[in-house]
């Protein structure tokens, strides 16, 4: 199954690695101070709700998981720049249905994947 045209795998990563990153800042934040500050962290006070969904995953994930992903994303847009017959669209579902399976075991879900 292709993901379809008119994307770049790149980009795509880069946004999957920017949503993680938010994610981590807090989580690290909190570490170090013991409390949340979105101010503090990304400049702004989020919605209520994406504020709550955003603690819940930084206190959710262990800093090793985040490391786990970081290489994971860091390995897959290596082997997208270096490999030259590689089927993308496979390599990046396939990627990021493991991506998938590392959030949701770190949340404590199972993935349901058919």
């Amino acid at each position: 199954m292709a993901l379809g045209g008119g994307y770049n795998e790149m980009e795509l990563i880069n946004y999957f690695y920017r949503l993680i990153y938010r994610i981590f800042r807090l989580h690290a934040y909190v570490k170090i101070n013991g409390r949340f500050d979105f101010k503090a962290v990304l400049g702004y006070q989020p919605p209520p709700s994406v504020a709550a969904q955003m603690q819940r995953y930084a206190t959710s994930f262990s800093t090793r998981t985040f490391y786990k992903i970081f290489a994971h994303l860091n390995d897959l847009e290596f082997e997208l720049k270096s490999e030259k017959n590689v089927a993308k669209d496979e390599l990046l579902l396939a990627s990021f249905l493991r991506l998938q399976r590392m959030l949701l075991s770190s949340l404590g879900q199972k993935a349901n994947i058919k």
